[in-house]
């Protein structure tokens, strides 16, 4: 299966790109992916205080950021509320040489509990092998 049929395959995720750390996107569910916001993810782990600040946006909806672990590769939070809202998760896999990173999102009821531990082991299983290629 290609790394697109797999991000499809997982049933707690909506949308989803996998990019490197120059916004080259290496693959996406998401039709015509804006650049800008690709570009911009790639710093999301640069600053916490910028990141919670500014938000992520990604496939044009703005999200809130509310958790910021660089040591860990993870950025995530959520838009809307509890009765309409849509979580998102960015993981970053790193060799020392360079970054791949994998951004989703995951509507209700699915939470940032469920979608982060499944994100972080499709980017152990499928996305870190690419960092050798």
């Amino acid at each position: 299966m290609s790394l697109e049929a797999d991000l499809r395959a997982i049933p707690e995720f909506n949308r989803a790109v996998v990019f490197d750390e120059t916004g080259k996107v290496v693959a996406s569910t998401v039709p015509n992916v804006d650049a800008a916001e690709i570009t911009a993810m790639t710093d999301v782990f640069d600053s916490h205080d910028d990141t919670v600040a500014r938000g992520v946006n990604f496939a044009t909806f703005k999200y809130d950021v509310h958790r910021v672990y660089p040591d860990q590769g993870l950025v995530y939070g959520r838009r809307g509320d509890s009765a309409e809202g849509e979580g998102f998760a960015i993981c970053k896999i790193s060799d020392g040489k360079k970054s791949l990173f994998t951004t989703v999102t995951f509507p209700l009821p699915v939470l940032s509990a469920r979608a982060v531990p499944v994100l972080q082991d499709f980017c152990k299983k499928s996305v870190a092998p690419l960092l050798s290629k």
